[in-house]
């Protein structure tokens, strides 16, 4: 006999009593679900994680909010060994922790998931997950095909398992080296499988030899916001700064910003190719970066750019204040 449908009225719906929304750190990872961070290679995206559930297992203030208590974190270092996790803890200064802790080797793919799934029954109290990284995990198991439905399923893996446990789960992941103009999201690596499946996804950019990020965020339960980022990877702190991302630019991205403020009219890559002497071609591509960073825009004629006014990015991005970060609560 075939399962029946089960159905809910809107009527009854509405009577019934939900917990409230919940977040470890509010606008940006809830407590119950999978966060995707995605970053190209060698951007600090380990060592933003790591900051990130090491002040939470302390209760220690991270991007201007205090969690009430400290946050028991399982971080699986896949890509480090256990020399490496030494030395960037080192960095933070404390020397016990043990509400953090790290694991090295696991199985790859679903039994990977299994050994997880045992030690949470285990360790009821872990709340937090980091598995660094998704493609790691996945490529030495037999689901390593890509396609959007084998992408979803990977992810939507750890959502069950997240929703049955009742805790968050950090995939770190990587991004493709083209952009994408239309949305910054989708340069996750991978298909939309992978970001259609996650609760939450965070984008981190750090230009090469720049000391400060740009962290876009988008998620099902809170708008998209940026967070200004500026590392110290002596100390192994990550601090939110306030301002606009366009001192937070490349001097290539700056100077092409300049020369479109300064034009009465919209430009084309190759009039910008004149002035700012690089290959139209690129200038394309760092128009493409702008554009995701909402500081220019499609000029009506087809293939030319303009500068948007300062302080009025693109309607759907809203930069993170610390007045955001208050317990919605």
């Amino acid at each position: 006999m075939k399962k029946p449908l089960y159905s809910i009225s809107a009527t009854e719906l509405l009577t019934r009593v939900y917990e409230d929304l919940s977040f470890l750190v509010p606008n940006l990872i809830p407590a119950v679900g999978v966060i995707i961070l995605a970053a190209p290679p060698k951007t600090g995206k380990s060592f933003l994680v790591l900051f990130i559930a090491f002040m939470l297992s302390l209760a220690y203030p991270i991007f201007g909010y205090t969690t009430p208590e400290p946050v028991q974190g399982l971080y699986i270092a896949m890509e480090d060994n256990e020399a490496r996790l030494h030395r960037r803890l080192k960095k933070f200064g404390i020397e016990g922790n043990d509400n953090l802790v790290f694991v090295v080797k696991i199985e790859p793919g679903e039994t990977g998931i299994d050994q997880i799934d045992a030690y949470l029954e285990d360790h009821p109290q872990v709340k937090l997950i980091i598995l660094d990284t998704l493609g790691y995990f996945f490529a030495q198991s037999a689901q390593s095909t890509s396609g959007f439905l084998d992408d979803y399923q990977k992810v939507r893996l750890f959502k069950d398992l997240a929703e049955r446990r009742k805790i968050a789960i950090i995939l770190v992941h990587h991004t493709r080296k083209m952009p994408d103009i239309n949305d910054e999201f989708n340069e996750v690596s991978g298909t939309t499988g992978i970001t259609a499946a996650a609760d939450a996804i965070l984008l981190l950019r750090r230009a090469r030899g720049r000391n400060e990020a740009i962290l876009s965020c988008t998620g099902r339960d809170f708008e998209d916001n940026r967070i200004l980022l500026q590392p110290d990877f002596k100390t192994g702190n990550w601090t939110v700064v306030e301002g606009d991302e366009i001192s937070y630019l490349t001097g290539e991205r700056r100077e092409i910003l300049r020369v479109l403020k300064n034009s009465e009219t919209p430009m084309t890559p190759l009039q910008l190719s004149k002035v700012v002497f690089k290959s139209s071609k690129s200038i394309s591509l760092l128009l493409s970066k702008l554009y995701e960073e909402g500081l220019v825009d499609k000029g009506e004629k087809y293939g030319t750019w303009f500068a948007l006014k300062p302080n009025k990015p693109k309607e759907d991005i809203k930069l993170y204040k610390f007045e955001s970060l208050q317990d919605p609560a």
